[in-house]
């Protein structure tokens, strides 16, 4: 009893700092969004994924080269796109907020990657209890996905001050990262011979996905550092990094990438401590907890202060129907 209760925080916990670590781009002022995000990208892509694998598992190159290429190919096309999604995460964050942004995006990425994997490679399964519930929960998903932006229109006309066009815009960004961000579990799947290779050479269950996170994530960097690079050198913003003040603002970019990688390391340590259905009750506890504590930080950090109740409770009610639809595919995946 104590070892799950210690799982449940610390999935809990992951999901609390994936939640909100976007909250450190709100006070890296003194650079641009781009600057900011290069920086984020290359610690929380590269430097921290590589740093674990290469700390926990033994001898990582006889690994990799123990599996056929063609599992480390897939999963990194898939993490290339999983890496454009994350830019358009970042873009529908800094435009729509912390609160309404990853409530979309995450709805969409849940339903998509629920639904999508079994609708491709097992469609006899879409008519069993398995399925309709997957369809229940994708549905009642979009549903939330509505009331959010409902909340998040309100919002808009009650601001005034955004340009027209901006939030429509805002959400075809987020529809378009919830979309490339479900490829994340294209990766995992194809890359599943890793894991595997990782377990049988004798690494824990908590740390045997390094490895293949190590890849996806550097694949996503690809797409996360191209599109910053392009943006620094076409506003000439290479300057920022040598600007006063510039320490402060990679620090702020390093706690976002610390807080994103281990909000994954305290998910897999958690579900490790799960036995055999450590995903099925993890994950919907999980993004749960990602779509609360992206609420509490948008809230408490003013971006719907000047929305009005009725928005704010729509936030709220689109959010909790967001966590039904988790819980319901949560549960499709453990029959």
């Amino acid at each position: 009893m104590e070892s799950n209760t210690l799982a449940l925080f610390l999935i809990l916990l992951g999901g609390a700092l994936q939640g909100a670590f976007p909250l450190p781009l709100k006070y890296a002022v003194r650079w641009k969004w781009e600057n900011v995000w290069l920086v984020y990208a290359s610690f929380a892509m590269v430097l921290l994924p590589w740093l674990f694998t290469l700390i926990t598992i033994p001898d990582p190159s006889r690994l990799y080269s123990g599996v056929r290429i063609s599992v480390l190919v897939l999963a990194a096309l898939f993490g290339f796109g999983w890496g454009a999604g994350h830019v358009l995460y970042g873009l529908g964050v800094g435009t729509l907020g912390i609160a309404l942004g990853p409530a979309i995006i995450l709805g969409i990425t849940v339903a998509l990657g629920s639904l999508a994997p079994m609708a491709i490679y097992h469609p006899e399964r879409l008519l069993t209890r398995t399925g309709m519930l997957t369809i229940a929960g994708v549905t009642v998903s979009l549903a939330g996905i509505l009331v959010c932006a409902a909340a998040g229109r309100i919002r808009e006309r009650s601001a005034g001050a955004r340009r027209p066009g901006v939030f429509a815009k805002g959400v075809l960004i987020c529809i378009g990262s919830g979309i490339l961000s479900a490829l994340m579990n294209f990766a995992f799947y194809f890359g599943q011979p890793l894991v595997d290779a990782a377990r049988a050479s004798g690494s824990a269950a908590s740390v045997a996905s390094y490895p293949l996170l190590a890849v996806v994530l550097s694949a996503g960097f690809l797409a996360n550092a191209g599109y910053s690079v392009r943006l620094v050198g076409g506003n000439g913003s290479w300057a920022s990094y040598r600007a006063p003040g510039w320490a402060g603002q990679a620090v702020l970019a390093a706690i976002m990438a610390a807080m994103l990688y281990g909000g994954y390391v305290l998910y897999g340590a958690g579900i490790s401590r799960l036995g055999e259905f450590g995903p099925t009750l993890g994950w919907p506890l999980f993004i749960s907890g990602i779509i609360v504590t992206a609420n509490m930080v948008g809230i408490w950090s003013g971006e719907w202060r000047a929305a009005g109740r009725r928005a704010t409770l729509l936030l709220l009610a689109g959010s909790g129907v967001l966590i039904l639809a988790v819980v319901l595919l949560g549960a499709a995946n453990g029959r």
